[in-house]
């Protein structure tokens, strides 16, 4: 601890000394409270005030669809009824669906759920998943699951996509990567070996998918 408060204006105490020279309650900036409410301002005051948000975007007035074209209300509407039916035959229960049409899977979601309930409350307030305080960034990394203040990091690997050793073969080809299982075991390699140099562990666990 450096016994001062965050240079960025959030109000926490500062954990941290970032490249800059500033001190931060997070090893990037870019995960502080103050910072991620200027950026989600400026994405607000895009829509209001650029000219590419004047046909068709929305533009933070009253009313979900005000400043709307006639298309894209219709083609919103349109989706929102399909949304509605698949919900009701229970699509959005289905796993491989959501696999297909999340960037984040069901089963990796659960099992974070399921690891956050049984840590210690003082340490539940500093932990970061999709669900729960956004993915932790570090360098140019995000990471599935992280502590930061115990230097732990797990990744949920889905067997596919990251071409689980046990299951294929290093001439194997991703398609939907368009890479070799080889490649891609590289790039895994790197990240993870980026992290363990920043002092963190990491831990993968294997998805089925």
């Amino acid at each position: 601890m450096l016994n001062k408060l965050c240079d960025y204006g959030c109000g926490q105490e500062a954990k941290y000394q970032l490249k800059n020279g500033k001190l931060c309650c997070s090893e990037s900036h870019r995960n502080c409270i103050a910072i991620r409410k200027k950026i989600s301002e400026s994405s607000k005051n895009w829509y209001r005030n650029h000219p590419e948000g004047k046909n068709g975007a929305l533009k933070g007035r009253t009313g979900w669809n005000h400043g709307l074209s006639k298309e894209t209300d219709s083609r919103i509407a349109k989706q929102a009824e399909g949304i509605k039916r698949a919900w009701a035959r229970g699509a959005y229960d289905n796993v491989d669906f959501n696999l297909k049409y999340s960037k984040h899977s069901q089963k990796s979601q659960q099992l974070f759920w399921q690891i956050y309930y049984k840590l210690p409350d003082d340490i539940k307030e500093d932990v970061h998943f999709a669900e729960l305080n956004e993915e932790y960034k570090i360098g140019c990394f995000q990471v599935d699951f992280c502590i930061p203040s115990q230097k732990k990091i797990i990744e949920y690997f889905g067997s596919y996509w990251h071409m689980n050793p046990k299951i294929y073969k290093p001439e194997d080809f991703n398609k939907k990567k368009k890479m070799t299982a080889k490649e891609i075991w590289k790039l895994d390699k790197t990240r993870i070996e980026f992290f363990e140099n920043r002092g963190y562990h990491v831990e993968i666990i294997w998805g089925d998918k």
